[in-house]
């Protein structure tokens, strides 16, 4: 438990060029006496804290680790791709397999890999790999819910019915391209009259 310390609010940082620092600011609590305890860093396992055995890079935890695969069995994904090892290869080798919807999952299950391995190694505690396939289920349908209300709520607007021009009025249509290498620009308007009669266009 962090314990209250009184000091006088003054400036602390370094003095040499004035500038605020993290390391100032840590040299000034080293500098007070204090039973609070500073940790100068973490120390983390290189190893898999999910299986213990293969090392935590990002592809083990993702794809390699048996507890993943266990997971991918779940998607009825072919999680084995010819052995790729890097991760990039392995997204771009299933994302041209499978339908935008199973892609949204395959990311939804990567994220609950990753949840569950900060759980392990901060919290230590973790999840079967059915409670991490139905923990992305969940988090992929409330994703949705969302999506669809917003969009939903853009659409609920009401829309103006066509009217005609009040008198004296004159209509403008315009309409604008740009080339596939953004090399050239068109544009073009139309000009007419309440009768819908031509007047001008340019382009």
């Amino acid at each position: 438990m962090m314990q209250y310390i009184h000091m006088y609010d003054q400036r602390d940082y370094d003095r040499k060029n004035g500038l605020y620092s993290v390391k100032s600011a840590y040299k000034l609590l080293q500098s007070h006496s204090s039973p609070m305890p500073l940790i100068s860093r973490v120390q983390v396992s290189s190893i898999c804290p999910v299986c213990n055995r293969g090392t935590k890079i990002i592809m083990h935890v993702l794809v390699q680790c048996p507890f993943a695969r266990k997971v991918w069995m779940l998607t009825a994904l072919d999680w084995q791709i010819s052995g790729l090892p890097i991760l990039m290869d392995w997204f771009c080798e299933i994302f041209i397999r499978v339908s935008p919807d199973m892609s949204m999952l395959i990311l939804m299950v990567c994220w609950a890999f990753w949840t569950n391995c900060n759980s392990i190694v901060w919290d230590h505690t973790g999840k079967s790999p059915d409670q991490v396939f139905h923990m992305a289920i969940h988090f992929l349908q409330n994703w949705y819910a969302i999506f669809f209300l917003t969009l939903s709520s853009v659409f609920a607007y009401p829309c103006r019915p066509w009217q005609r021009l009040p008198k004296g009025r004159m209509k403008v249509n315009v309409d604008a391209s740009i080339g596939a290498n953004m090399s050239f620009i068109g544009f073009g308007a139309v000009v007419r009259n309440v009768a819908s009669h031509f007047i001008v266009a340019q382009t």
